[in-house]
């Protein structure tokens, strides 16, 4: 029997201040049968620059998470993001398919990332206004329906 433990694990790398979509995402991750990892966020509250100590855990915590993950999921946007992409750089130097939704940048290009449409709306204005929502939901879909694919083999 297929159970929960034994469904593809994914890591989803987006802002942070996205972490309410993210959550949105590990539904639909859920619903295809792959275990989201990311649980940067369910964080309740803003990173507290402050407190270092906090700081470090999360960083452990996160790349556990993405060493345990079958995959990445990246959901980039213009303008946020720093952290994200260093999580990609680390998902591709251990070997980490990527299944890219969003803003291009160069290692959108790189061997072993999977890129998917780049929803962004320059007439729009706010964190998720540059996507075209229902272009970027679509083109989070695919991204799903394509990992569950690529992870079967």
């Amino acid at each position: 029997m297929n159970t929960h433990r034994d469904w593809p694990r994914i890591y989803v790398a987006a802002p942070f201040e996205d972490r309410e979509y993210v959550r949105c995402v590990h539904k639909l991750l859920v619903e295809a049968e792959l275990r989201p990892t990311s649980t940067w966020a369910n964080a309740c509250v803003d990173e507290n620059w402050d407190d270092e100590e906090a700081i470090r855990r999360a960083l452990v915590e996160n790349t556990n998470q993405l060493c345990v993950s079958d995959a990445m999921l990246v959901i980039a946007r213009p303008r946020a993001g720093g952290e994200m992409f260093a999580e990609a750089a680390k998902a591709l130097h251990y070997g980490k398919p990527i299944f890219w939704v969003g803003r291009r940048i160069l290692s959108a290009f790189r061997p072993g990332v999977f890129r998917f449409g780049d929803c962004m709306s320059p007439d729009s204005l706010g964190p998720w206004a540059y996507y075209k929502t229902a272009e970027r939901d679509e083109e989070v879909g695919k991204a799903i329906a394509a990992m569950k694919r690529e992870l079967a083999r």
